[in-house]
């Protein structure tokens, strides 16, 4: 029964990889588009080394043992930060907050330039693989608009015209993110003692101005309305950063309106909305009101499914896939998700709802395969990178977890795919958005 498993995610696989290059063509010739919305950034990355994390922890809070780590919700001084690595290193939970000025984010560390937010980051990965798609951009930079520059990469300009994102004009506004990523396995050393990273994760620290605003672009949401056939699927994202409730409502009155207008147009399109971190817990509790019943499809990875359960009083049982399924059912009915909610992990891809036109497990095999290369090479994944992934052992979680819902999946509404295993990821930047681009493939 193992190999018969595995034979069959294997030749699952192996024909969703055959059929990418097929159905990215049919898109095209069709003029079919993603659109993706709403913030862009420049990130910078620091691939944080156990030597370089040790140095800063000694030298900005030498006296830091196990018990006294703590989650911080806005960074003020290097005690802080030092404590915010620590803690998420040990603890090997990913998280984004906000941070003040400190010189010793140059000073202490190296850092390479990147691409970030949900949409550009999924633009990237579609276009690694020759799939065009549709941006709403905020940051108009040129680092940000040099990264994006692509045939495939489109946004919609001042005057109403979907074009490459290299074609429009640079803005002086530059919205910065710093990335750390942590690798498993390597040693923390506090007052107390040594301890082992146990996960590879990352956190994001933010310097928002930009983001919190999320200023919408009327040219793009315009064009999205008035072109819906063109889009596929509507793709909501980013408001996470945003911590005037007041604000937020007007922008999701906004929202309201342009996906009401985009369903006008095409009734069969998909509002697909990727959850994430929030800053605020009155902002998650209004996108869970506002957006989560707007949509066809929610997409989290499973600590934020963690964390929205737990806030309504559902404690998620990692080990157990029938508490992942129940805890999404609860999710889509408490809050009327209209078609039902994926949850990406690094074990299984999961959609738990309503049946679909699309063919959701291929998406999810997409999904699963452009996350993986992403994860294997630091970079969206190209064909050759694609196929290298399919190289790669089936998650053995992700396999008990097919057999435990085998019998009942059909049932109750649930399509597993187990995901490629990388025991030690060397990059966890941007995971869940390559998973996210692959999966608007199959819509």
């Amino acid at each position: 029964m193992k190999m018969c498993k595995h034979a069959l995610f294997d030749e699952k696989y192996r024909a969703a990889y055959a059929r990418m290059a097929t159905d990215i063509a049919a898109r095209i010739s069709a003029g079919r588009y993603a659109a993706m919305g709403y913030t862009t950034n420049y990130d910078l990355i620091c691939t944080l080394e156990a030597d370089a994390l040790n140095a800063f922890v000694h030298k900005a809070a030498p006296e830091l043992t196990r018990a006294s780590l703590r989650p911080v919700e806005q960074i003020e001084t290097p005690q802080d930060l030092a404590c915010t690595l620590a803690y998420h290193c040990l603890t090997g939970l990913g998280g984004e907050m906000d941070i003040a000025q400190l010189q010793e984010l140059r000073q202490d560390f190296c850092w390479r330039a990147a691409i970030g937010g949900t949409a550009p980051q999924a633009a990237m990965a579609l276009a690694a693989v020759g799939c065009p798609s549709a941006i709403h951009m905020t940051d108009h930079s040129p680092e940000v608009r040099g990264i994006l520059s692509s045939p495939y990469i489109h946004t919609v300009d001042g005057d109403g015209h979907l074009v490459p994102v290299s074609s429009i004009p640079a803005g002086t506004i530059r919205e910065i993110h710093w990335i750390f990523q942590f690798q498993k396995g390597g040693q923390l050393a506090l007052a107390d003692g040594a301890y082992e990273i146990s996960a590879s994760n990352r956190i994001i620290l933010t310097q928002s101005e930009i983001n919190r605003q999320v200023p919408l672009q009327a040219p793009y949401l315009h064009y999205v309305e008035t072109h819906a056939k063109a889009f596929t699927s509507n793709v909501l994202s980013s408001f996470n950063a945003m911590t005037d409730e007041a604000l937020l409502g007007q922008r999701l009155e906004s929202i309201l309106r342009h996906v009401a207008a985009y369903r006008q147009g095409n009734p069969c399109g998909i509002v697909y909305y990727e959850d994430a971190h929030y800053h605020s817990a009155g902002v998650r509790a209004l996108c869970l009101r506002q957006l989560f019943p707007l949509s066809d499809i929610v997409s989290m990875n499973e600590e934020e499914l963690a964390q929205t359960l737990a806030a309504i009083g559902f404690v998620l049982d990692f080990e157990d896939i029938h508490s992942y399924v129940a805890g999404a059912y609860l999710l889509k009915e408490r809050f009327g998700v209209r078609k039902g909610l994926i949850i990406h992990t690094k074990d299984f891809a999961l959609y738990v709802g309503e049946p679909l036109r699309a063919n959701i497990e291929t998406g999810l095999l997409y999904g699963n395969l452009m996350a993986t290369a992403k994860a294997l090479n630091g970079d969206y994944g190209t064909y050759p990178q694609l196929a290298d992934v399919l190289t790669l052992p089936l998650s053995e979680k992700g396999l008990r977890a097919h057999a435990a819902l085998a019998a009942k999946a059909k049932d109750m509404g649930a399509v597993l795919v187990p995901s490629r295993y990388i025991a030690r990821p060397k990059y966890t930047i941007g995971l869940g958005d390559s998973f996210m681009a692959g999966v608007q493939i199959c819509f």
